[in-house]
């Protein structure tokens, strides 16, 4: 979060620096004093973030081994790199005769980093009041100051704004806490009295182990879709004749009662037919399924979807495992024998895509009458081409893949968010983890094509491990629906690009015609 009363003092105090330490410092990233001392300084400088991004992030990832990958990239590395582009692009303004300055403290509590440009500063304090007040506060993206309010390490200035400073604790708690506003919307779910007597009288687990629930926390996780609510209850307890308080965390789904039974039904089966993860990508367990409120409670607590964490990973080798990974589990999945109440062909699942994409054509038409024929010219093409789509076999799919249904957590990635789950054509999953692959390695701003290409090949050989099926030419269809029902994020979380997102969008689903 944003704190601007933290002082570089006040945060080298947090993480216990001896002030005999800051005399002694390192310019050497590679150094392996730096990994293994309990103090150490690093300072260096350079041009760019290419230059200096990937010498910190293996110097980090040294340094904290020992803290969960997941949490050092979102609460350290993520702010880092935000903070080295701010300080290129809007600070030295891309002048190649101005420096960086990059110093990092490291004890074995955390670590102070300062990132420090050549620029003219911004005023810092009236940014974040516009900000605080929901005014219009950004010049250029916006989206440094969105994230450093959200990030669990404290984020502070100095210098004018020249400094950046991020303080990260090697332990830090998880999840934002529950506004009030969110507390009335969210009912009895969000009540936290209510929901730890509920909890404590109705989760069997408390019984079992003869364990007192002694506090709940709620928090809401960072990421929301629009219809179904997600939780995050911090549960402390005691046992029989302890006073020591331990701690876990479930992540609660509020859905329709019929969707929450549903959702539990098939995540518990596929919770059992893929235990040990033995394809790769896990099933988070389910804990329990209430009526009042309508509730779905899973053992999990996700860090982050499968965007973010690929947004870190710059060596194919890597990417190419994840996409393998999750290649081999959903033909797993699709293999399962799973009872379903739903069972849809083509038509019902095409049915639905399209009575959600017509609200988005809507105003799409309000905003852009071009984009809008194009967007229907589309919508009429798949209409018109389902009679041609080649024979299938019904299997159960998730129903709503995309990146954001793939999260990870403490070294594992999982599938989550089952209410979805059917019985019809494959395609429709492998169309949707195409789609966001597309997006995120030709559509966005830093995109590189060729990883898209290199993974769109190691994606369809895995699942279709070199027998692939008749439909496989169908593909093309299936990634044009998933791409249109990106729409509505494109359209709505653009901002003024929005334009400009929606027309790229549309041109892959026309090339892929």
């Amino acid at each position: 979060m944003i704190a601007l009363n933290y002082t570089r003092e006040q945060m080298l105090a947090e993480i216990s620096a001896s002030g005999n330490m800051l005399s002694v410092c390192s310019n050497d990233p590679t150094d392996p004093l730096f990994a293994s001392l309990d103090e150490a300084r690093l300072v260096i400088r350079g041009q760019t973030p290419d230059n200096l991004l990937p010498l910190l992030n293996r110097a980090l990832a040294k340094r904290f081994a020992n803290t969960p990958s997941d949490q050092l990239i979102r609460d350290l590395i993520y702010p880092l790199k935000k903070g080295l582009g701010n300080a290129y692009k809007w600070g030295n303004r891309k002048d190649p005769a101005r420096q960086i300055t990059v110093e990092v403290v490291a004890t074995n509590t955390g670590t102070v980093v300062a990132i420090s440009d050549e620029g003219d500063g911004f005023d810092v304090q009236g940014i974040l009041h516009r900000f605080n007040g929901n005014e219009h506060y950004f010049t250029h993206g916006g989206s440094g100051f969105v994230y450093f309010n959200r990030t669990k390490s404290i984020i502070s200035y100095a210098h004018g704004g020249r400094t950046l400073l991020i303080r990260f604790l090697c332990s830090q708690a998880s999840g934002t806490a529950l506004m009030a506003r969110e507390d009335s919307a969210l009912g009895l779910a969000g009540d936290e009295e209510f929901m730890k007597s509920f909890l404590a009288a109705e989760l069997a687990w408390f019984q079992e182990n003869k364990a007192t629930l002694a506090s709940c926390r709620i928090d809401m996780p960072e990421q929301q879709f629009e219809d179904r609510p997600e939780i995050k209850y911090v549960l402390g307890y005691r046992k029989a004749e302890s006073e020591a308080v331990g701690q876990f965390i479930l992540a609660g789904r509020l859905s329709p009662e019929h969707a929450a039974a549903g959702e539990f039904s098939v995540a518990g089966q596929l919770y059992m037919q893929l235990l040990e993860g033995k394809t790769g990508i896990h099933i988070p367990p389910p804990v329990a399924v209430f009526k009042h409120p309508s509730l779905v409670l899973f053992n999990f607590n996700p860090a982050m979807g499968l965007q973010e964490y690929l947004q870190n990973q710059f060596d194919f080798q890597e990417v190419a495992k994840v996409i393998h990974m999750v290649a081999n589990s959903l033909r797993a999945w699709h293999q399962c024998m799973i009872v379903m109440k739903d069972d849809d062909g083509l038509e019902d699942v095409l049915a639905e895509h399209r009575s959600e994409g017509e609200m988005v054509l809507a105003k799409l038409a309000q905003a852009s009458p071009r984009l809008a024929e194009r967007a229907q010219q589309l919508y009429d093409h798949l209409s018109a081409r389902l009679a041609t789509l080649r024979s299938y076999e019904r299997v159960p799919i998730h129903g709503a893949l995309e990146w954001r249904s793939i999260l990870y957590d403490d070294g594992r990635f999982y599938f989550y968010r089952f209410d979805k789950c059917r019985y019809s054509h494959p395609g429709f999953d492998l169309g949707g983890f195409l789609a966001d692959l597309l997006r995120f390695y030709v559509l966005r701003k830093k995109a590189d094509p060729d990883f898209y290409y290199a993974g769109r090949k190691v994606f369809l050989e895995a699942y279709f491990a070199n027998a692939p099926a008749a439909w496989q030419e169908d593909l093309p269809f299936f990634m044009i629906d998933a791409l249109l029902r990106r729409l509505p994020q494109v359209f709505e979380q653009a901002g003024k690009k929005w334009e400009a997102g929606v027309d790229a969008l549309l041109r892959q689903c026309e090339q892929a015609l």
